[in-house]
């Protein structure tokens, strides 16, 4: 019936720990997942992950997780048009939770792996990746201290 609404992800306050936003996500282009980055915490310790999570689209709960380590954050998630890649930012090379690099995951394997960029060049964690094609994404970010949107072939 329409008007009738179908709860994706179990309910997500505005800031989670350690100020994740749990805001970041985007549909698979097959309609099945939406790709969500959200805060997990440890159950038995104070150590906290920002995750990107895949839930069904039918509102049948996360189909799937993408671990990280402590204090790593996983965000802005964005689908290849064809739904074989997630591209995504995160924190994983700078343990102190510095600045941001770009990563694909493949979804078939699993495995993440990190984008090159030009030595300096910093994506921004105001604006998730977006696909051109299957093969370049298109992003923003800071150069010598400027910002502007850049393109990268993968």
């Amino acid at each position: 019936m329409a008007g009738d609404s179908i709860p994706l992800t179990p309910p997500m306050p505005i800031r989670e720990l350690n100020n994740i936003r749990p805001g970041d996500i985007d549909w698979s282009p097959d309609g099945r997942f939406i790709a969500v980055s959200r805060a997990r915490a440890e159950p038995e310790s104070k150590q906290w992950r920002a995750v990107i999570s895949l839930y069904s689209a039918d509102g049948t709960g996360e189909a799937k997780f993408f671990e990280t380590q402590p204090s790593w954050v996983d965000t802005s998630p964005s689908f290849s048009p064809d739904g074989k890649q997630l591209a995504f930012l995160s924190t994983r090379t700078s343990p102190s939770g510095g600045p941001y690099s770009l990563w694909v995951r493949d979804l078939t394997t699993g495995q993440p792996r990190q984008i090159l960029l030009l030595p300096g060049l910093l994506p921004s964690d105001d604006f998730a990746p977006r696909w051109q094609g299957n093969e370049r994404l298109l992003f923003k970010g800071t150069l010598q201290g400027k910002q502007g949107y850049f393109t990268v072939f993968l």
